[in-house]
């Protein structure tokens, strides 16, 4: 893999961030991610679908934190991706990484769930396959050319229980109360994804991490609207950037009534959120929010928060 180039500006943001460990995290942005799949338990039960798998020579390593989840350490993506057992739905290729969200959403069977941006449908497959395809799931994308890629992973792996909408989410603030759980994997600068897209941070510059702010903020607090009381909301990006991490959480959380649950699940190395950026104090609480480095599980990066809402929080769409 050729050297991949990082703007100085990032080089800097990383040793602000993470001190003399930023020279680890460089090194890892210089590596490719490897490879991972979630295994298709709507369509085969999982102990058939690792029996095949063994049978064919494939060597996978679990992800531990999640059930469905596993490394193909002796396998390309492309052979991955040409397989006859990726032709028959046997597992859905996926980020080791991507895997977190759902999991920390932990969604039960029967169910109103919202992803407020699903395409291309990694974490709604991933929600519906937890949730045995039963309750209902609307996944959302703005972009009606994404829309056919969704609903073809959809069909792809079996889930019946997806209604696929076109909506700007920010609209989804006019159906208070509406859903039990909220997924908001949120448009970013996507710097976390640097091992697999080489060129996301060759000309990276500050004033990126605040292009997406406000739409962020915006999606949150329409998230936390539609939720029912009581119900739980995760905001997710694959990116580093604090402003777009603890910064978002930060500010919707002080306009609506909601409690930051801690977002931590077994197997998984992550850090506590920041609380503290560029002079601006976040909410304590923020540590309970999570950020992945590349170097903690030899992933990309990635950030979650998980929030509650514990009492009327109402926004409104712009």
């Amino acid at each position: 893999m050729a050297d991949i180039q990082i703007a100085d500006a990032w080089k800097r943001r990383a040793r602000a961030l993470l001190g003399n460990e930023a020279d680890t995290l460089l090194h890892y942005c210089q590596t490719p991610v490897q490879k991972s799949i979630r295994l298709n338990t709507l369509r085969y039960g999982k102990d058939h679908i690792l029996e095949q798998l063994a049978a064919a020579g494939w060597e996978l390593h679990s992800v531990p934190w999640c059930p469905l989840g596993y490394w193909v350490m002796n396998r390309t993506r492309e052979d991955i991706g040409r397989s006859v057992w990726h032709a028959l739905d046997y597992f859905y290729i996926q980020d080791a990484v991507s895997l977190i969200p759902a999991e920390i959403l932990a969604p039960k069977t029967q169910m109103c769930v919202l992803d407020m941006a699903a395409a291309p449908g990694s974490k709604t497959g991933h929600l519906a396959t937890m949730m045995q395809d039963t309750g209902g799931i609307v996944a959302n994308d703005v972009a009606l050319g994404r829309l056919p890629a969704l609903r073809a992973n959809m069909d792809k792996i079996g889930a019946t229980n997806v209604l696929v909408s076109q909506h700007d989410g920010r609209a989804f603030a006019q159906m208070r109360d509406a859903f039990d759980a909220v997924l908001v994997d949120a448009p970013c600068s996507a710097t976390g994804t640097v091992r697999k897209n080489p060129g996301v941070l060759e000309n990276w510059q500050p004033n990126q991490a605040q292009s997406h702010r406000k739409i962020q903020e915006s999606l949150l607090s329409s998230a936390i609207t539609a939720t029912k009381p009581g119900g739980f909301i995760v905001y997710a990006t694959c990116s580093l950037e604090p402003e777009e991490n603890e910064a978002v959480v930060d500010a919707v959380a002080r306009n609506n009534t909601v409690a930051l649950i801690p977002s931590h699940l077994s197997g998984l190395q992550s850090r506590p959120g920041i609380t503290e950026w560029n002079n601006c104090a976040f909410v304590n609480a923020m540590e309970r929010t999570v950020r992945i480095y590349p170097q903690d599980n030899n992933t990309q990066g990635f950030y979650v928060a998980c929030l509650q809402k514990t009492g009327d929080s109402y926004a409104i769409s712009e």
